[in-house]
């Protein structure tokens, strides 16, 4: 079914720039005169709060996380996402249904499972994919004072339950520096797991080690064909 409007997705690794380059895209699309609106994989306080309830008393497993998370994808689709697309308005999504299948995928929920449970969403427009190596996470991490617990995939690497893995975590309240080893093990599943489920007919690969406004014009650069279409 063809729409007015346009989705352009945003992916990559933790540390690799997404919410950076998707402001810079949302202000700059602003500037230009189209009808922008910028969002966030994650669309309903209230599934988030159910998350954090069911975390705090260790009554949620990896799966159980996973089908919140559809569900909220499926709630952002319906109520927020389809209504922006359908009014014509090109909507930059700091992370989409891609993120949340390698993320849920790296914690051992199974592949068949998560595509069918994260089916039958709005395929984007274009996808870009910001290429980062770990290197690059642990150091833009590390300049902001983390990795933290979930950036090193801990919930799932301890051989514990999630809830009982964050307690372990504040218990201990390990350096960002001992991390480090962890965090980019982890990301680098990530990454390979990105490499694996992206489709390549929409993905435009960008060098996130770019400076951010030299990855900014870069974004912009590959949007261009697109962009002509809704002008």
């Amino acid at each position: 079914m063809s729409r007015p409007g346009r989705l352009i997705a945003i992916e990559g690794i933790d540390g690799a720039g997404k919410s950076t380059l998707a402001a810079n895209l949302y202000r700059r699309l602003g500037d230009a005169g189209f009808q922008a609106r910028l969002v966030q994989r994650y669309w309903n306080s209230s599934l988030t709060a159910l998350w954090r309830r069911a975390l705090e008393r260790d009554a949620v497993t990896q799966r159980d996380a996973a089908l919140l998370a559809a569900a909220d994808s499926a709630f952002g689709q319906e109520g927020i996402l389809n209504p922006a697309l359908r009014a014509g308005e090109v909507v930059v999504a700091d992370r989409y249904v891609y993120s949340h299948i390698v993320h849920f995928a790296a914690r051992g929920v199974t592949r068949p499972h998560l595509e069918v449970w994260f089916s039958g969403f709005a395929a984007p427009d274009v996808i870009l994919y910001l290429d980062a190596p770990p290197e690059i996470a642990r150091d833009r991490l590390a300049a902001k004072g983390k990795p933290d617990f979930w950036e090193c995939g801990l919930d799932n690497a301890i051989g514990m339950s999630i809830g009982q893995a964050w307690r372990e975590f504040q218990r201990q309240q390990p350096q960002p520096s001992e991390l480090h080893g962890q965090l980019e093990r982890y990301q680098q599943k990530l990454a390979d797991l990105y490499a694996q489920i992206l489709p390549d007919r929409l993905t435009q690969r960008l060098d996130a080690g770019l400076p951010p406004d030299e990855l900014s014009e870069c974004a912009w650069q590959a949007l261009g064909p697109l962009l002509e279409q809704n002008v």
